[in-house]
């Protein structure tokens, strides 16, 4: 080995071995850089200033929970209630990306309105119905800021999963690089 490394078609082969393997470190580190600022968006929001999808999840959450609070005193919306709180308990407890986020938080919409409209058909409170119709306004209005943030998010991570990653020299470096594309808020 040691008469190998001293002749020059060794040092050759360890010259490109250096160059080839700083190449790839190199593209992995800022590769996983720039996607993670991409990513960090579903907490920050695009704007950068510190609002973004998750914490519109995360009110739509408090809001159903306060709807299904209200709902409980109705003996007999005791399957819409529980559907709501599993379907926020899958939302706050997720551990995936982007593409998770948007199922669980459809789920959440699909599980809300099945609720909000059951409650309608029963006679409620005054001021139940009242608070009925305030939290799903406030739900369904944070569904269209998220709706609109995923938009600029989704942008954002199709420009880096298709100008960044699909053009040379990253598309043949993402692969030995372990980078994997953005997911998306869909």
């Amino acid at each position: 080995m040691s008469k190998f490394l001293k002749k020059r078609s060794g040092a050759i082969v360890v010259l490109i071995l250096v160059i080839v393997l700083s190449t790839v470190f190199s593209a992995h580190r800022s590769l996983k850089a720039e996607r993670a600022e991409i990513e960090s968006m579903l907490v920050t929001g695009v704007d950068g200033k510190g609002f973004g999808i998750n914490g519109d999840i995360e009110k739509r959450v408090d809001y159903s929970r306060n709807l299904v609070k209200i709902a409980r005193d109705y003996p007999d919306l005791d399957d819409e209630c529980e559907a709501v709180a599993d379907a926020c308990d899958a939302l706050t407890k997720r551990d995936g990306g982007a593409s998770e986020a948007y199922t669980l938080n459809k789920q959440l919409s699909d599980t809300v309105e099945n609720l909000y409209l059951s409650m309608s058909d029963l006679t409620l409170t005054e001021k139940d119905e009242q608070y009925r119709q305030e939290l799903y306004a406030n739900i369904l209005s944070r569904n269209d800021t998220i709706t609109n943030e995923a938009a600029k998010y989704n942008k954002l991570a199709l420009e880096f999963n298709n100008d960044t990653l699909g053009t040379f020299p990253a598309n043949i470096l993402r692969l030995p690089a372990f980078i994997a594309e953005c997911e998306l808020f869909a």
